[in-house]
């Protein structure tokens, strides 16, 4: 088969959906090379080069040849990009991030698009009206043109049909995985150099996401500050911001400021030290269309505790805890119980491996290319 990708955030974007469509991307051609691969991008990043040459060099990679498609490069991958595609001669062409190009249909190729969320219609107050009118728009009519829409978990499968009135036969959930580096062993000199820098003893209560609303951290420093006084750290990781300027202060408030840090920059590598010797990761956003940190926290051995309101079943299984993530005191009488009961915490623990496994790239391409294969 000829497979075609909009290739935009594999190569511009280096967390999230940059992350997803490069983790596909790599996936099929590692487990699928028997076919010809196509990628649409209109732009690239300084390390173009390096990404170009860890996918495959028989790649064909595309981009703009006309200054004007550079420039207004959302009418190139929205409007030019389908000349391309039908040059190419695709059987499919698959949109990793909501969106595929307009008059696919029509070109009579075969579409997929993948949708990772639809929180701005389920939370609209969080999203700017501008943007919550553009994302719908987009999104709908991505949904409705594709002949598949792949959903990252089941709550946005369940979204995508409730919001869209989308034919539930039209949906497909195919998980998806952590990147690589994650399940490589740790280098011993670089974990224990990493936790000497860090300066934070081991057995933390660990919390990784960007500082929003959403994210609920500010109802996880309440559930902290009631717990007993001999509690761990509490140990943020996410990007400084405005956000976290509220959360500061109410980490005065509460009077914990000698119990609570934060770390804004953190690689892969640093983050598999930090995930392995927490006591357990906290994750209690109100609401996910997946929520990584909850598989990452399980590739790495260690616990979760998460809400239980999204998606985020799905991924924890049997070794996480779940609250509701509007309850305080609940989510602080459940971190009491991961922290001082041996027996349940050592039972979650166990899970780990287990749960971890069940997600992982080869059955992500094999079930992509299933479903290529039935279009």
């Amino acid at each position: 088969m000829k497979i075609g990708y909009d290739a935009k955030r594999a190569f511009n974007n280096h967390t999230g959906l940059g992350n997803y469509s490069r983790m596909l991307i790599k996936s099929m051609l590692a487990f699928h090379p028997e076919h010809e691969y196509s990628l649409f991008t209109p732009k690239t990043d300084h390390d173009f080069e390096a990404l170009k040459e860890s996918l495959a060099l028989s790649v064909n990679i595309y981009t703009p040849e006309r200054v004007a498609h550079r420039l207004f490069h959302p009418y190139w991958r929205s409007v030019k990009v389908g000349s391309l595609i039908q040059n190419a001669e695709l059987d499919v062409f698959h949109g990793l991030s909501h969106e595929i190009p307009l008059g696919m249909k029509k070109k009579g190729i075969k579409t997929v698009v993948t949708i990772h969320d639809l929180i701005f219609l389920r939370y609209p107050e969080w999203y700017p009206r501008l943007d919550r009118y553009f994302y719908k728009r987009k999104f709908l009519a991505a949904c409705q043109e594709a002949d598949v829409i792949v959903a990252i978990s089941e709550q946005t499968a369940d979204d995508i049909i409730q919001f869209f009135k989308i034919a539930p036969e039209k949906v497909r959930v195919i998980y998806q995985d952590v990147l690589p580096e994650f399940r490589a062993p740790l280098d011993a000199t670089f974990e224990l150099t990493f936790l000497e820098k860090l300066g934070i003893a081991p057995g933390y209560i660990l919390s990784v996401g960007s500082f929003e609303e959403r994210k609920n951290q500010k109802r996880l420093l309440k559930a902290y500050a009631q717990l007993p006084d001999d509690r761990p750290a509490l140990l943020f990781v996410g990007r400084k911001n405005k956000h976290w300027k509220q959360l500061e202060a109410l980490i005065k408030e509460l009077g914990i400021q000698s119990e609570v840090f934060v770390l804004d920059q953190v690689n892969v590598e640093g983050l598999k030290v930090l995930y392995k010797h927490a006591k357990f990761t906290a994750y209690t956003s109100i609401f996910e269309g997946f929520g990584l940190p909850v598989l990452e926290s399980l590739v790495c051995g260690t616990p979760v505790l998460a809400a239980n309101n999204s998606c985020l079943e799905e991924v924890g299984g049997a070794a996480a805890f779940y609250v509701n993530p509007m309850d305080v005191e609940g989510t602080s009488m459940r971190m009491r119980q991961l922290l001082y009961d041996n027996e349940s915490y050592e039972l979650l623990k166990a899970q780990c491996p287990a749960q971890a496994a069940a997600f992982n790239f080869k059955k992500m391409a094999n079930d992509l290319n299933k479903l290529y294969l039935s279009l």
